[in-house]
């Protein structure tokens, strides 16, 4: 049996008491942390962005688990696999080519 990992999601945190949750959940050893990208077309809602996952990227030592639920994934890709320390889902339906989009 896999063990559970624990992926708090940001998109619900409190943004002005962020970096006390952040330090709670390093040191509590939440294995991730889930960040939603969301563009207002793909999903129905705007939510965070790249300058985001890069500050806490900067702060947090958890691995940023990012799922971009975005339109034109091809063409964010690059943005977001250049963070350290993060792993990027993507919906295979958000671009032409999912494949080229792995490569």
């Amino acid at each position: 049996m896999k063990p559970v990992k624990i992926s708090p999601s940001l998109m619900c945190a409190d943004i002005l008491g962020l970096k006390k949750e952040l330090d709670i959940f390093a040191e509590t050893g939440m294995d991730l942390l889930h960040v939603d990208i969301m563009d207002g077309h793909y999903a129905p809602n705007f939510t965070l962005g790249p300058d985001f996952c890069r500050i806490i990227a900067g702060y947090s030592p958890i691995p940023l688990d990012i799922h971009l639920m975005i339109e034109n994934v091809d063409v964010f890709i690059p943005t977001f696999a250049g963070l350290r320390n993060a792993f990027l889902c993507v919906h295979p339906e958000a671009g032409y080519h999912p494949l080229r989009s792995l490569e």
